[in-house]
């Protein structure tokens, strides 16, 4: 019997807290009895390290701030970040457009089950940082 599915008042699938390493932990030791598992799930803390912050998410993250705090004075609403295919503008949608509604990933974004597409790739690359080439070959 799988875990219950949590919601949040709107109905909306509750997507934090769980225990995904738990369950993959159990995984790993039905798989390979004999070895050792430990699975460590770490959450918001490592994503608030300032050392590993990536360019994108905190210029993001700021614009979102600061356009939230200047909405608060005139408005009302929830501030989505939204992204025209370039860029990412921060806006004030109203809350009965947004409160309750779950968005999915747009199906072109996969291949099969698991393979992203290049639709996907092309969206998902502005969130990625270039990968360090720290590294020495093992040659």
């Amino acid at each position: 019997m799988g875990a219950a599915v949590e919601r949040d008042a709107h109905g909306n699938l509750q997507l934090t807290g769980g225990d995904l390493g738990i369950e993959i932990q159990k995984a790993l030791k039905s798989r390979f009895p004999k070895a050792r598992a430990r699975v460590d799930t770490l959450g918001y803390l490592p994503r608030g390290y300032v050392g590993v912050i990536d360019e994108t998410d905190r210029k993001e993250a700021f614009d979102a701030g600061a356009f939230a705090a200047q909405s608060a004075l005139t408005g009302s609403g929830s501030v989505v970040l939204h992204y025209d295919g370039e860029r990412i503008e921060p806006r004030l949608v109203p809350l009965d457009r947004v409160a309750g509604k779950t968005r999915h990933m747009p199906d072109d974004f996969l291949v099969g089950s698991n393979t992203v597409s290049e639709e996907g790739r092309r969206y998902f690359r502005r969130l990625l940082p270039k990968r360090p080439d720290i590294f020495p070959p093992f040659v």
